[in-house]
């Protein structure tokens, strides 16, 4: 059916928490788009022409399918049995490996947000308070999750409480397996299979870490080390190296008027472009190809 311009073609979903609605999906569930309450979160097409989404309210990736039913991808959350609309707290108890080399339907994502498709038609998902970015495989009949990159945060804050040093917030030259993403907000993926990430870090987000249930303290006086937003480059062999930020080619300096304060979104023009959402400053940076 050919719509005017300015119309909209269809809408999906209810108003979060309604009566009778979950933002928790069941492994093997079909929900119907119009009872399935779509949270804050992140989109992206598949070149199959299906759409996959992540929500803040139900901590899991899902995907609306040909027939327009929404269904499971990623993120098993459990309900409390006290609470029926809310998912339990995903961190506890927790598990540093978190369901990888297993079903995506097992696995427990602390807080997924940006998504991009790799090449090879798998999805990335940026798990922002997990501070890792995911990879799912097999999209087509049985999900399976793996780890890409970054260290678990609840690791990095438990090493950091035990005296030792957290030498991979350091990203240059690293493999992206061992560097710390803190904060991972956005992704974008090149046709040749460059990954960059957006992040946020802890200075920008003051409740960055909320510990619950693995009895963590750090202690009186304790104060973590600072990492400021960047945006990073996951090279196909795994080397990352930063682009924006400290450290950076651009906007170095973490105190500067036009520093660099809450990337949030990316997108990746096929000329080379690089455009970089500033939530925390509303401004979008537009990277020249071959500029970075």
């Amino acid at each position: 059916m050919a719509l005017a311009p300015g119309h909209v073609a269809k809408v999906l979903g209810v108003p979060p928490y309604a009566k009778g609605s979950n933002p928790v999906l069941q492994q093997g569930e079909r929900r119907a788009p119009g009872a399935y309450p779509f949270g804050r979160g992140a989109l992206a097409w598949r070149p199959d022409g299906l759409l996959y989404g992540t929500t803040e309210s139900g901590r899991q990736v899902y995907r609306v399918t040909a027939d327009n039913h929404v269904e499971l991808i990623a993120s098993n959350q459990v309900r409390t049995a006290d609470d029926k609309t809310r998912p339990a707290d995903p961190l506890a108890p927790f598990d540093a490996h978190q369901g990888d080399g297993g079903l995506a339907a097992d696995a427990t994502l602390m807080l997924p947000w940006g998504l991009a498709f790799t090449p090879q038609g798998d999805l990335l998902v940026a798990d922002t308070i997990g501070g890792r970015i995911r990879k799912l495989t097999h999209l087509q009949d049985s999900p399976r999750i793996e780890a890409f990159a970054g260290v678990p945060s609840v690791t990095l804050l438990q090493n950091f409480s035990a005296g030792e040093e957290m030498s991979q917030l350091q990203a240059e030259g690293r493999q992206a397996k061992d560097t710390a993403f803190v904060v991972p907000m956005a992704l974008a993926c090149a046709t040749d299979g460059t990954v960059y990430v957006a992040e946020g870090g802890n200075v920008s987000l003051p409740m960055l870490f909320v510990i619950a249930g693995t009895g963590l303290d750090l202690g009186d006086g304790v104060s973590l080390p600072k990492a400021y937003a960047r945006v990073r480059k996951i090279a196909p062999d795994g080397t990352v190296t930063t682009i924006l930020g400290p450290g950076g080619k651009v906007l170095t300096d973490p105190t500067a008027e036009d520093a660099l304060v809450l990337p949030s979104g990316l997108a990746l023009a096929p000329d080379g472009r690089l455009a970089v959402v500033d939530g925390g400053s509303n401004r979008i940076l537009i990277l020249p190809a071959g500029s970075y």
